[in-house]
């Protein structure tokens, strides 16, 4: 009896152990999870388990951190409805030759009068300094045409340069002979313009009932001393969900939408605002993407790991969902040089569909681990954990757990 106990304890042993994930600032894990009353499941699909794993050339450099979202704007844009176009539309220029483009935003289905398209063209346009001088477009603007490769603007399109000796400040330009029919869409291009727009996200991912945060900095003005009037708001996927955000300083907030009304997948930022810096008038407007995750699934906090005969390690992680899907584990397993470096040796990938919480087992093999080159303890990094099925990000952790 005694010599089964001391075989038994053995065996235990040598079958593998267990470690726990280590969460660190920045990373990403749902608190809690939904389940199938509150969304859809999708269909079954592919049932069985699909596992990879490759090497990877030990001085490839990779940023593990999160990196989020961020766009540059010198540019912006603004739509004038059809009751305000016989004042006049509204130019701020903060650079010499600005490009201006409009578009009459005529609905589907419904055809631009030959007189509405021909206003909008350069030689029936005037503009208005802020010295309320007339300046007739055919002599202070330059006429701009698509390039010749790509197919040609249609009739409800105009574009032309402003003439640099217009200088900066603020212009009317007069559609005179437009019908005021349908909105005309502006937007300004200011290319030589010093003052560009930053909008920013810590994150590219974000969680059904978050607060939604991004950062507005402009790299032509160090202070940041800017003045302004901005609206902005989200809109869904499909377009027809918007919600109205803060803008509050130098920042963009707002609660996103919970899970009774979300539509997972990649939202957008819509940002428009009116800026005076260093007492100089500004415009910019600014899209930026980032994504929307509904928590369907979920790491377990434990690992487990061991080698088995063909010397071969194996990762087992513990997947809890609260609706069924196909979901797939992926991250980067780090080894010691002979310099005693750590350093990245390997991909792995496994994908697998979930009716219910449970385990997924990968092993990465032993050609992939190159034990005449590299030795232990291993390190996972860079380890996420998707949902296939609604294609989201649900977890990601920089450094999640070592392996003896």
């Amino acid at each position: 009896m005694k010599l089964f106990l001391i075989l038994f304890a053995s065996l235990s042993l040598h079958a593998g152990d267990s470690v726990k994930m280590n969460f660190q600032k920045g990373d990403r894990a749902p608190l809690s999870l939904i389940n199938s009353k509150t969304i859809e499941s999708t269909p079954a699909g592919e049932q069985a388990q699909v596992s990879l794993n490759w090497k990877l050339d030990p001085a490839t450099e990779i940023n593990l951190k999160n990196q989020g979202m961020s766009t540059l704007s010198k540019y912006y844009r603004q739509t004038i409805e059809p009751e305000s176009l016989f004042s006049g539309i509204p130019l701020t220029i903060s650079a010499k030759e600005a490009v201006v483009h409009l578009q009459i935003l005529a609905p589907k289905g419904e055809s631009i009068s030959r007189d509405d398209a021909n206003a909008i063209q350069l030689d029936r346009l005037i503009l208005v300094d802020s010295k309320e001088s007339l300046h007739e477009g055919a002599a202070v603007l330059e006429a701009l045409r698509p390039d010749q490769k790509e197919r040609a603007w249609s009739a409800s399109n105009s574009a032309f340069r402003l003439s640099s000796s217009l200088g900066t400040g603020s212009f009317t330009l007069h559609l005179d002979e437009y019908g005021a029919t349908f909105p005309i869409q502006v937007t300004v291009f200011e290319k030589q313009s010093p003052f560009e727009l930053e909008v920013a996200t810590t994150l590219t991912n974000f969680y059904a009932g978050e607060t939604f945060q991004a950062d507005l900095t402009f790299k032509g003005n160090e202070k940041q001393d800017f003045v302004h009037t901005a609206q902005a708001y989200l809109v869904s996927p499909d377009g027809r969900q918007r919600i109205a955000m803060r803008v509050a300083g130098n920042q963009v907030m707002g609660s996103l939408p919970r899970l009774a009304s979300i539509q997972p997948g990649l939202w957008e930022l819509h940002f428009d605002g009116s800026f005076e810096i260093a007492g100089q008038k500004v415009q910019r407007s600014a899209r930026l993407a980032f994504g929307l995750t509904v928590p369907t699934g979920r790491f377990e906090p434990m690992v487990n790991y061991h080698f088995n005969k063909e010397g071969q390690l194996a990762l087992d992680f513990g997947i809890e969902i609260g609706v069924p899907g196909r979901y797939e584990v992926k991250g980067l397993l780090y080894a010691m040089n002979a310099e005693k470096k750590s350093v990245p040796i390997a991909v792995f990938n496994s994908a697998a569909f979930f009716k219910q919480s449970g385990r997924m087992e990968l092993l990465i093999d032993k050609e992939t681990l190159q034990l005449a080159d590299f030795q232990g303890p291993y390190q996972v990094k860079g380890l996420t954990l998707k949902d296939q099925s609604r294609m989201q990000v649900l977890s990601h952790l920089t450094d999640a757990f070592s392996v003896n």
